[in-house]
């Protein structure tokens, strides 16, 4: 029941920053996550982002009440003009409560301009647990993301990790929820799935992300050439998009495996895709708290993931963690006894998510007071 003095209230008004808004990025799914759950009558989200390339959810935020504001990346080049901008965007758009960074680089920039204005909750989120891919992006993001730190008076981690990496302490973990349910299956609609994309017969391998060298899909094709040596009926999914997508096709022919790899694209329904697979294989450099790999223990799939990514992800003990200075053939040994395991009961995965804190039906509501007590707070 709502209390008598709610009824009235106005919602907090949240302004979302992300790099994008498209489908398949890990932090646009963790936010969208929250976006869905969120009660819209407590709290107001709009949306702040430097690229929306198709397929986006920006379609899918206005139709739903949502303000998307493209800011374009080029501007992210000009210093000056970047804060000059943002200053004139704060200035039209005053009446924002929570600024809510997820893109610790663009913190100095997002951040000075919503203090400037008088926001008074700025909250910079933690999602990875390194810099940058490169080191010279890392040169030129350490100190944006030390300088962006002055400007937030709330700081948010997607994990231990990710948060302990950026800040060290004194932060406020929201785990990367999400909606279990949506990954739930039964086995006559995964055999009639898998029927229909021709993978009868087949151990699927699934590999879900941008494609970039973060996430190291190229060493993925070497571990997938050794796992081919043992397993001939054996096929590599990769889901999404990227940078390095020619890389990607070229070593694929490269090693002779290219008829055994479907380069799937970006995809809208990725329960799909992990409902028809055997087992995930996610050797990425570094990680926060990879949402694809809660989304994959939710479906009951086994992953094996580098030890890179934080023992927070073991969720449900189904994941494998192996170093990526193992040799590809060890990987490809942990990964068809990972695909050879059951799946786990929905019922007691369900359990084990919720126990956790990554069912976003309690998460977001838990989010609401985060905002509502910052606000209370109202420090500087």
């Amino acid at each position: 029941m709502v209390a008598e003095g709610m009824k009235n209230k106005k919602p907090i008004k949240v302004l979302m920053v992300s790099p994008r808004l498209e489908i398949c990025g890990g932090v646009e799914s963790y936010i969208m996550s929250y976006y869905n759950s969120i009660d819209r009558a407590s709290v107001s989200i709009d949306f702040a982002a430097h690229r929306a390339d198709e397929p986006s959810y920006k379609a899918y935020i206005e139709q739903t009440g949502g303000k998307v504001y493209i800011i374009p990346e080029k501007e992210l080049k000009n210093p000056v003009s970047m804060a000059k901008k943002l200053e004139a965007f704060f200035k039209e758009h005053s009446d924002y409560d929570v600024v809510h960074c997820n893109m610790p680089n663009g913190g100095f920039y997002y951040l000075r301009a919503a203090k400037k204005a008088g926001v008074p909750v700025r909250i910079l989120h933690a999602h990875q647990t390194k810099y940058a891919d490169k080191w010279l992006h890392s040169l030129r993001n350490y100190p944006l993301i030390k300088l962006g730190k002055l400007y937030a008076n709330e700081r948010c981690a997607c994990s231990e990790a990710a948060g302990a990496f950026l800040f060290g302490k004194d932060f406020h973990v929201i785990k990367n929820a999400l909606a279990c349910e949506k990954f739930f299956f039964t086995d006559e609609e995964r055999a009639r799935r898998r029927r229909e994309m021709g993978l009868d017969g087949r151990l699927v391998v699934c590999n879900v992300g941008r494609f970039c060298n973060q996430k190291n899909q190229l060493f993925l094709l070497d571990i997938f050439k050794s796992l081919l040596e043992k397993r001939q009926d054996a096929l590599l999914l990769l889901v999404g998009d990227g940078e390095q997508r020619t890389d990607v096709e070229a070593k694929a022919e490269q090693l002779g495996i290219k008829e055994s790899v479907i380069l799937a694209g970006v995809q809208t329904d990725i329960p799909a895709y992990l409902m028809v697979s055997d087992v995930m294989a996610m050797p990425s450099l570094y990680e926060g708290l990879p949402i694809v790999g809660l989304e994959a223990q939710a479906s009951g799939l086994p992953c094996v993931v580098s030890d890179t990514v934080t023992p927070e992800l073991n969720i449900t003990g189904n994941v494998t963690f192996r170093s990526l200075r193992t040799d590809p053939a060890k990987w490809a040994d942990v990964i068809i006894e990972s695909a050879s395991r059951e799946r786990m009961p929905q019922e007691e995965i369900l359990q084990k998510m919720r126990q956790s804190g990554y069912d976003i039906h309690t998460e977001a509501r838990r989010l609401e007071q985060l905002y509502e007590n910052m606000l209370s707070a109202d420090g500087d």
